[in-house]
């Protein structure tokens, strides 16, 4: 019986968001011919209770030294010790890995982007572009699930075209529903007859959720109630702008939720109004719930959604477009009804948890080579 194949993951932190609630996924459905081990190089594993039991996955703390100019040579003593099939790094936070395995020639690297930090919201800085040259065109490949991403890593990082793959997000349609409705609408002390804008995510400088708030305040509608579902560093400046708003009797902050996809079907809208986004989860989950989705223009959200325009879509840093697309849609239960319908068809026919998991095999599998082939 061959040795499962061994897929070492390295994150810059591994509590839950986007990123790590999809390698949850691909961990639970790849099957027995895989084992991991994942490191969060700050030492936050809380995405892991999404790992199913049965999984053969090993959380590995990581080496201390995070930030110094030589912390990639103590994560190439780890390596060479678990001596991994394929290490799977995650975005820039995770680049000293990628640093160690290739500089050292210690494994293959499968590399995956999913969007920019904070701090390149507005612009990339020069010497992660150069470091992407300079490294990424040496690994197995390179995942990215944005087709802007993809122009990204060909244009300005430079990488070539043959190890850049582009695999979207997928989703398992049945786990979202509306069957716990009620439930979530009576733990949060909603009535049944409240219209619920709904958001599910980090409370993050980047979604910009004041513009949201204020955008939500400017409709005035007195049956309206915001849910604002996740913790993140902006809470406590959010709290404080619904109270200044007037909203903070309308407005709950949920915390953070473990697992969040029942809770989409309380909503009777969901609602983004990032700065920066690529495909984000949330929004994939909101569509397969079957729900009316008004989103900003970024990344590739309104390909996501099929490119239907206002109201579904607005600019984003427009305010008043925002506030004026959650008052149409408010007054329009037929439309939402059919934009929830079709976002759901979407997901359906376009982002199937299947076919993601297929292709993420099978770069895996290419990236193992033989052992690879044994195991399967």
């Amino acid at each position: 019986m061959p040795k499962p194949v061994h897929l070492y993951h390295l994150f810059s932190s591994f509590d839950l968001g986007g990123r790590e609630a999809r390698a949850c996924v691909l961990l639970n459905r790849l099957g027995p011919g895989y084992r991991h081990t994942v490191t969060a190089t700050n030492g936050c594993f809380g995405a892991a209770e999404r790992i199913a039991p049965d999984v053969n996955c090993v959380l590995l703390p990581p080496p201390e030294g995070k930030g110094s100019l030589f912390y990639a040579l103590s994560l190439a003593k780890v390596i060479r010790h678990i001596q991994p099939d394929v290490l799977l790094t995650y975005n820039w936070g995770a680049f000293d890995g990628v640093l160690a395995a290739t500089i050292g020639s210690l494994c293959p690297v499968v590399h995956t982007e999913d969007g920019f930090n904070p701090d390149e919201m507005q612009k990339l800085k020069a010497r992660r572009i150069w470091s992407r040259r300079l490294l990424l065109n040496r690994v197995s490949a390179v995942v990215v699930p944005s087709l802007t991403l993809r122009q990204v890593a060909l244009k300005t990082y430079r990488l070539r075209s043959d190890i850049v793959r582009w695999i979207p997000n997928g989703i398992d349609l049945s786990r979202f529903n509306t069957e716990q409705r009620l439930l979530w609408r009576c733990d949060w002390k909603i009535g049944l007859g409240d219209f619920v804008i709904g958001y599910v995510g980090r409370l993050a400088p980047e979604k910009n959720l004041e513009a949201l708030l204020r955008a939500v305040a400017a409709c005035r509608f007195p049956n309206v109630r915001l849910v604002l579902a996740g913790d993140g560093p902006c809470r406590s400046a959010l709290t404080a702008l619904a109270a200044e708003l007037g909203l903070a009797e309308r407005t709950t902050f949920t915390g953070f939720l473990p697992d969040p996809s029942d809770c989409y079907g309380a909503f009777d809208l969901f609602a983004m109004s990032s700065i920066t986004e690529q495909m984000p989860m949330a929004l994939l989950e909101a569509m397969a719930t079957g729900l009316p989705v008004i989103c900003t223009e970024v990344g590739d959200s309104a390909e996501m959604l099929g490119n239907p325009g206002f109201p579904c879509t607005v600019p984003a840093g427009d305010p008043v477009a925002y506030a004026r697309a959650l008052e149409m849609l408010y007054r329009d239960a037929d439309s939402r009804a059919q934009m929830g319908a079709a976002n759901r068809r979407r997901c359906a026919d376009g982002y199937s948890v299947e076919g993601m998991i297929a292709s993420y095999r099978s770069i895996y599998h290419l990236a193992a080579g033989p052992r690879a082939a044994a195991a399967s």
